[in-house]
């Protein structure tokens, strides 16, 4: 099973494993940026150091993260450094993060939908492809 998770969380350039022409999740193909496993991993950290989870659930965590067969794209400073660094100034953010997500969906021409609604604010300000969930 571990070589499965493995498989499934692979960067979507990467010479084997994961197709993702393939990938869905009711009909929808799901991306993300690389950074994503580093990013769940800790939210998942600060889950079980605040007591809130056990450690003992979180590989059934990252077993049901990874049946969602998202592929993961790379973050290549050269080519989209500039444009991630554009993009962050225009949401007025401190941190890139969110913009290596609206810089990817705007490469795959598909839209980020986000919880956070100051980002779908500033974004839509911008005309970014940025979506509130509600």
């Amino acid at each position: 099973m571990r070589s499965e998770r493995r498989q499934s969380l692979r960067p979507a350039d990467a010479p084997v494993g994961l197709d993702p022409a393939q990938v869905s999740l009711n009909e929808q193909k799901l991306a993300s940026q690389t950074a994503l496993p580093y990013e769940i991993a800790n939210v998942l950290a600060r889950l079980v150091f605040d007591g809130a989870m056990q450690v003992s659930e979180v590989s059934e965590i990252w077993d049901d993260l990874a049946a969602l067969r998202v592929a993961l794209h790379s973050f290549n400073p050269t080519e989209d450094g500039h444009e991630v660094a554009t993009i962050t100034a225009q949401l007025r953010r401190r941190h890139a993060t969110d913009s290596t997500y609206v810089h990817l969906a705007l490469r795959l021409e598909t839209v980020v939908w986000t919880l956070d609604a100051a980002l779908a604010r500033d974004a839509a300000d911008h005309g970014l492809p940025v979506q509130l969930l509600s």
